[in-house]
């Protein structure tokens, strides 16, 4: 924890302990917060060796990863299993780093998400669209590719990953394995708009 957030709960710790089981309450909440975050770096792990493993067309390594990932205990701090909260980070890093990397006028960020997200399976796309939904609530985009964002996107809002959570350990694995697959193709693809584009 670094020194403004150890600050923070110092401070947050003093104004609570006065009030009755306030102290006991902050000490859960932090070390819920703390297991929380263990979970949630070894699942980011895991999936970043899931996403090389299938970037170099290694598909039996990266689900021995996404296994793992899937077997760790579900982040009762933040209510979700943390393999599945790590899939969706891992497609929106991807995507909003892209749209930071391009310049104001270059839309090959959102060109390559749409070419994607027609040949993506159902639940990757479902984690792609959640991903485009989201993206206004954080970036300022051009008109056109808000209007092109909100055609992709359809009715489809930024938490939809997290409503149809498979609770079958074999489908959380294959879904996860076609978010990577998505991811991969995506990378891909923006490569080829890049290159298109010089």
């Amino acid at each position: 924890m670094d020194a403004p957030a150890r600050a923070a709960w110092v401070d947050l710790w003093r104004r609570e302990a006065g009030r009755p089981l306030g102290d006991v309450t902050l000490s859960s909440n932090l070390i819920n917060a703390e297991v929380s975050g263990g979970l949630q770096q070894a699942a980011c792990n895991l999936m970043a060796k899931a996403l090389r493993a299938a970037t170099a067309g290694d598909d039996a390594r990266a689900r021995a990863y996404v296994e793992r990932a899937v077997q760790l205990p579900f982040d009762q701090h933040e209510e979700v299993a943390p393999s599945w909260q790590a899939a969706s980070g891992l497609i929106f890093d991807l995507v909003t780093d892209a749209l930071e990397g391009c310049a104001e006028s270059d839309a090959s960020w959102l060109d390559a998400a749409i070419i994607v997200l027609d040949r993506a399976d159902t639940q990757a796309a479902i984690a792609l669209r959640a991903t485009l939904a989201a993206i206004p609530q954080s970036y300022e985009l051009t008109p056109g590719e808000t209007r092109r964002l909100a055609a992709a996107a359809g009715d489809t809002h930024p938490d939809a990953w997290y409503d149809d959570e498979p609770t079958d350990h074999t489908e959380q694995v294959d879904a996860i394995l076609a978010v990577l697959h998505a991811a991969v193709a995506y990378t891909s693809q923006l490569a080829i708009n890049c290159s298109d584009r010089k």
